[in-house]
């Protein structure tokens, strides 16, 4: 038996995720920063960038069964932090490199928005990940192996 989920149901995680994290981002540079502006600016570029790199990272775990039930398609705790904790080292190279672009010259103010993006999108991330885990709306499960 395999389990899958349906685009829809990634699609729906995703857009979750994503405006959890575009409001942490905004607060988080705006802290640093105190300029609206930039904050905005620093939040809209990472949430789409972000977007994206969230949709492809999940839609490749889902041929991935470590981890995996294969009756009802629930994920293990263990599955969820090692998928956080993939996708949050990939978006904060991401970030660095942003907040330095848009919201400072200081590598080490750039560095601090990274760490404080990191830390409050991985708990976001895997907050989304086990209540989407107790939905059973759109996945999918196949009685052949894939």
């Amino acid at each position: 038996m395999f389990v899958t989920e349906k685009h829809t149901r990634t699609l729906a995680k995703t857009i979750t995720y994503r405006i959890l994290c575009t409001i942490a981002i905004f607060l988080i540079a705006l802290a640093l920063s105190a300029d609206g502006a930039a904050s905005g600016t620093l939040a809209i570029a990472i949430a789409v960038l972000g977007t994206i790199i969230y949709y492809i990272h999940d839609r490749i775990w889902t041929l991935i069964k470590w981890r995996r039930d294969t009756v009802d398609g629930n994920e293990s705790n263990l599955r969820s932090i090692v998928k956080t904790i993939v996708y949050r080292l990939i978006t904060v190279v991401i970030g660095i490199i942003l907040a330095k672009l848009i919201l400072t010259d200081s590598t080490g103010v750039a560095v601090a928005f990274a760490i404080g993006q990191f830390l409050a999108n991985m708990i976001l991330y895997y907050i989304v990940e086990r209540v989407f885990n107790k939905i059973q709306q759109g996945k999918v499960i196949l009685n052949e192996e894939f």
